[in-house]
């Protein structure tokens, strides 16, 4: 709900109260993730000092705080990461044929980057908690999880290509990292093993539906998981977010 309508209703809803809260959960949510990577810039400050004057631009929700200022190696040749957030955007959101404002924010950054520009897009991990997105929904529609999963990759990779057409730039989708389910201890062990499921599938797709579009893969899942599909425990830095030292491991070696 628009802040607008929230200010304008007289006698506030439950749903207006409930919005307010989830607002309010998200921001701390946000607070407490830049606290973290303001802390590790300071004791990993080599991430960010190699000079150079080209940038690797990356989309994405709250994934995109980590890896912004960080140089990596990119094509034999160090780039500096500058990030821009769509917050709470989901694949899904991309991917379904309804007009909306996360659609239009990624219209927009694409516009205001300049042509061939490297690009990565960091969207997906929200679809793929244990609570909300592909699980959540398959639940209540008791349909299956694993045809939903490509069908949902192949859209969202589908409306980038499409939107991306005019400005033709280098393109490289992130994946989505393990679940840190030590973080996660309400997960029942049935839900745990469904979210590491469904977080192997979705890179999965991922991986496949770039090879077949050209697309560059970044394959942050493995270097996150362990033998049972879960968080390694080398880059979480809480419940959903990495250690901005993976984002240079990542591409070490890309050419």
């Amino acid at each position: 709900m628009p802040i607008k309508s929230i200010l304008c209703c007289r006698r506030p809803t439950f749903t207006c109260f409930k919005h307010i809260y989830a607002n309010i959960v998200n921001l701390q949510a946000y607070a407490s993730c830049i606290r973290r990577l303001l802390d590790e810039r300071k004791n990993n400050p080599r991430l960010y000092q190699q000079e150079t004057n080209k940038t690797i631009y990356f989309l994405a929700e709250s994934h995109a705080l980590a890896p912004s200022e960080v140089v990596v190696n990119y094509r034999n040749s160090p780039h500096r990461i500058t990030s821009s957030l769509i917050t709470g955007c989901k694949a899904w959101l991309l991917a379904n044929e309804t007009p909306n404002e996360y659609k239009a924010s990624l219209k927009c950054f694409f516009s205001s980057i300049p042509a061939q520009s490297a690009v990565i897009l960091g969207f997906g991990e929200i679809d793929c908690r244990a609570t909300e997105g592909i699980l959540k929904a398959c639940h209540e529609k008791h349909i299956d999880y694993h045809e939903s999963i490509d069908l949902l990759v192949k859209a969202y990779l589908k409306f980038v290509a499409e939107l991306d057409k005019e400005a033709q730039h280098q393109l490289l989708v992130y994946g989505v990292p393990a679940p840190n389910i030590e973080q996660l201890p309400s997960l029942d062990e049935n839900l745990q093993n469904q979210l590491c499921d469904v977080i192997r599938l979705f890179n999965q797709s991922l991986e496949q539906a770039c090879k077949a579009n050209g697309l560059d893969y970044l394959d942050v899942y493995a270097l996150t998981t362990d033998d049972n599909g879960s968080s390694n425990q080398r880059y979480h830095i809480d419940a959903y977010h990495l250690h901005p030292r993976i984002f240079a491991e990542l591409f070490d070696g890309f050419i």
